[in-house]
């Protein structure tokens, strides 16, 4: 236990280090606007990472009994499935951030706090790193091996830290943002590669090219709702329940769910 909790604590300690340096080195810097600036934009995206929170707390028990009990092909599908969920569910809200920061900020927080639309912007993208990254991240340390995921954020982390000096003194939050957003991609490629060479799963480009299809449909449907003349409030609740509606219409047709297979699941 010992063993394998000190490689856990290097990780939380790498996670502290991608979480607060930004608003540290931001106000060790800059102004305390952009501080407060940068603060409104983090939590927001941080909305995203609930669902990945959600589901890694299922993955990682799930992936270290189908390893120790050599069940390699199911554990494969298993993943296959859990990446192209994660993404179905996590790719529209990534990309409503990275299309619409302005009506977002201001909705939630006022029109003052638009300016900060561009690292929103960012971020949202790196989120879509950070879902599979995490996901990655606590598939390694089922398998046995928390070393290497303390190593993986230790890496991300040190960059960020880095980056943060780098980048924040001239660019302020934007840098912050590409600092971190760098750092999940970071985390992406690393675990995704040794998730390749140690299990021997891959991601699937086919699916995958499916499903950014899908959400480019549904980011077309959103754009066109955009410019109806209706309240802004109206306008969201029917955008989102129509663009919704077809985005999941079309993840059954091109079979991105496939409902049988989630039924053979929960009747296992």
């Amino acid at each position: 236990l010992f063993v394998f909790g000190i490689p856990i604590m290097i990780s939380s300690i790498g996670w502290l280090i991608l979480g607060y340096t930004d608003t540290a080195v931001l106000t060790l810097f800059r102004t305390m606007e952009e501080v407060g600036l940068y603060n409104v934009v983090l939590p927001t995206v941080s909305l995203l990472f609930y669902f990945t929170a959600a589901v890694s707390t299922v993955i990682l028990p799930m992936v270290s009994e189908m390893w120790a009990r050599k069940h390699n092909e199911r554990l494969k599908n298993g993943l296959k499935m859990i990446y192209n969920y994660s993404l179905v569910f996590i790719l529209p809200f990534a990309l409503l951030m990275f299309v619409f920061p302005e009506i977002i900020l201001n909705i939630l927080f006022g029109p003052q706090y638009i300016v900060a639309s561009n690292a929103l912007q960012i971020l949202s993208i790196g989120s879509i790193f950070y879902t599979i990254a995490y996901i990655n991240l606590n598939i390694i340390s089922g398998i046995g091996k928390p070393k290497i995921t303390g190593y993986i954020v230790l890496t991300a982390a040190l960059f960020n830290l880095i980056g943060n000096f780098i980048l924040i003194p001239k660019y302020g939050i934007i840098g912050a943002a590409i600092t971190t957003a760098i750092g999940f991609f970071i985390m992406f490629v690393i675990s995704l590669i040794y998730i390749s060479k140690k299990i021997g799963f891959y991601l699937n480009l086919f699916d995958n090219l499916k499903i950014i299809f899908n959400n480019i449909l549904f980011l077309i449907i959103i754009y066109l709702m955009k410019n109806i003349p209706l309240n802004i409030y109206l306008k969201i609740i029917l955008s989102g329940f129509f663009g919704f509606g077809i985005y999941l219409i079309l993840c059954f047709i091109f079979k991105i769910i496939d409902l049988n297979y989630i039924k053979k699941l929960v009747l296992r």
